[in-house]
């Protein structure tokens, strides 16, 4: 069974996080901001999510959990990401099994997402193929979502 590394994917754990439906100030509007700003303190905006997650990870973890239940539900698969996210967060190893069940809870909340769909995918297919997890490349996955969206708004 391979380990993997926390930080080998810390920038992806935070990215699909932000894809669960408006996760904190991941696309904030300028209104979001202008909120932030007349409210000193905002426990759950990013900056402050940001700051816990590095100095408090089990508030953190709390908090996102919290979040996440009140988003979708007291569901076993918000637990799965929770806990997975705290896993990432205290740098902790984990295997390509579970990386791949926290990708296919975060698909199953997140059905609408294209990158999550990809990535999943991908990373089934690793699976099959016998690839270990450290070994794939999912830049393409963002690239080719980013190039999908000029021709989409020229469909518009």
């Amino acid at each position: 069974m391979k380990i993997l590394r926390a930080p080998f994917l810390g920038t992806l754990l935070l990215f699909l996080i932000c894809l669960l439906s408006g996760f904190w100030g991941c696309g904030d509007t300028e209104d979001d901001m202008e909120t932030e700003a007349v409210e000193p303190f905002n426990l759950l905006s990013t900056r402050n999510m940001e700051k816990l997650r590095t100095e408090d990870p089990e508030l953190w973890d709390k908090l996102n959990r919290e979040h996440l239940i009140n988003q979708h539900g007291d569901v076993p698969d918000v637990h799965l990401v929770a806990d997975f996210g705290l896993k990432l967060v205290l740098e902790q190893p984990f295997t390509d099994d579970e990386y791949l069940a926290y990708l296919e809870a975060l698909h199953r909340l997140s059905p609408d997402d294209e990158i999550g769909r990809l990535a999943v995918e991908r990373y089934r297919k690793a699976k099959a193929d016998g690839i270990p997890f450290r070994d794939v490349n999912i830049d393409d996955i963002f690239a080719k979502i980013d190039d999908e969206k000029p021709e989409e708004a020229a469909d518009e």
